[in-house]
């Protein structure tokens, strides 16, 4: 085989060698493409499915503590009357209660209101808490001012607030008593009670 013929076929074996490195080159592009959408593809799948998840998880969890909330009323509204009766001196039959109670303003914003209970020139106004923190006393705060919007008929009757919840820190109750809101709680566990009257109505005097 002569030099220039020798040269060609090493050319050509080059050539062919070439040829086969881009083909590869040009699969494994294709394949780490395909994997890239693949991943791409699982990736935008899992986040769906957690976001499907999530929100599952967020409307089981907005259920329990709806339902928790109603096992408190349902705990707290037949104390209710009773209550009213013994401390503010009224007798338990001319006493009118309700509860869950939805209202529209004039402006058509809507308001719920846990328990009113009502006498001729008295109204009671009870919010009930699960669970008491001390954020939830400004938003009672901010209900009360808004109350007569929504009660216009008990605009020029005494108002009388009391928070309620199954039980209570000391902290809280004091936080209360220096608002002049009532603290409606279990004393010891033993029936619903105004952990802070005494309090309350020696601050009033």
């Amino acid at each position: 085989m002569s030099a220039n013929a020798f040269l060609e076929h090493k050319v050509d074996r080059l050539e062919e060698a070439l040829i086969r490195l881009a083909d590869a080159q040009a699969q494994t592009q294709a394949d780490l493409s395909g994997f890239k959408n693949e991943m791409r593809f699982n990736l935008e799948k899992y986040r769906e499915e957690s976001r499907k998840e999530q929100r599952k998880l967020n409307q089981e969890l907005g259920r329990i503590s709806n339902k928790m909330g109603t096992i408190v009323e349902d705990i707290i509204y037949p104390a209710a009357r009773p209550l009213i009766s013994r401390y503010f001196k009224l007798d338990i039959n001319d006493i009118d209660i309700y509860s869950n109670v939805s209202k529209r303003n004039q402006n058509k914003d809507r308001e719920e209101f846990d328990i009113i209970a009502s006498v001729p020139d008295k109204v009671f106004l009870i919010e009930v808490k699960s669970t008491m923190r001390d954020s939830y006393i400004n938003e009672f705060k901010d209900k009360i001012i808004r109350f007569p919007d929504f009660f216009p008929e008990y605009r020029n009757t005494q108002l009388i607030q009391i928070m309620a919840s199954l039980s209570m820190q000391p902290n809280t109750i004091h936080l209360l008593t220096q608002i002049n809101i009532y603290a409606m709680a279990y004393r010891e566990w033993d029936y619903m009670d105004l952990l802070n009257f005494d309090g309350l109505e020696t601050r009033q005097r």
